[in-house]
Parts: structure tokens; sequence; C-alpha cells
């Protein structure tokens, strides 16, 4: 379920999914960090954003 009103790229709704979170969960530098991973791959490497090279650098730590 989106509760954002507005559309968020897929590769951030796969991750949601993922981890089992909903966006306001997450820090805004968590979203900061996976929108420019995702204008890197797309742009820069001209690939579609791909979770495996996203784990690669990146790690999600969750407080419970």
């Amino acid at each position: 379920m989106r509760i954002f009103p507005h559309p968020i790229h897929p590769f951030l709704h796969g991750l949601n999914d993922h981890y089992g979170i909903s966006l306001c969960n997450l820090s805004l530098n968590f979203i900061l960090h996976v929108v420019v991973f995702i204008n890197l791959c797309k742009a820069y490497l001209g690939i579609l954003p791909h979770f495996d090279l996203f784990h690669h650098f990146f790690y999600l730590k969750i407080w419970g």
C-alpha cells in the first residue's frame, strides 16, 4: 500500500517491499542516497538500478 501521494520510483518501491517498511519510516538521508543511486545508474552508468549493486554500497540498519 502506497501512503505517499506522489508516485515513487519502482526501485524505491521495491526496497520498501523488500525490507517491509513504508516510505514515512525512512530518513531523508536514506531517501537522498536512493535518489542519487538511481540517478547514478540511469544517467552515468546507463543501466537500471539493481538491488545487489545498491546493497554493495549501502546497507539498511533497522532499529528495533
